[in-house]
């Protein structure tokens, strides 16, 4: 659980990488805490949970990251 809704992605590659954050669906929009740039997710295709009774919708976001950095974000 995030109880203050922040995390951290740091990559330790020497080119830059794409990623995909995955969140619940409640959780549309993630901030950048360095640059306080927004970014809105993209509703993931439907896929079945965990106890296979129900369809679970996601969102995903797509982020970049430079080579042997890190950001960081919080959940809106």
């Amino acid at each position: 659980r995030f109880f203050n809704k922040t995390f951290v992605v740091e990559s330790f590659l020497d080119e830059p990488v794409n990623i995909n954050i995955i969140s619940d669906i409640k959780y549309d929009t993630i901030t950048d805490l360095q640059t306080d740039e927004e970014l809105s997710g993209e509703v993931r295709k439907p896929s079945w949970s965990i106890d296979g009774l129900s369809r679970v919708q996601k969102n995903e976001f797509n982020i970049n990251i430079k080579p042997h950095s890190y950001r960081i974000f919080n959940y809106k």
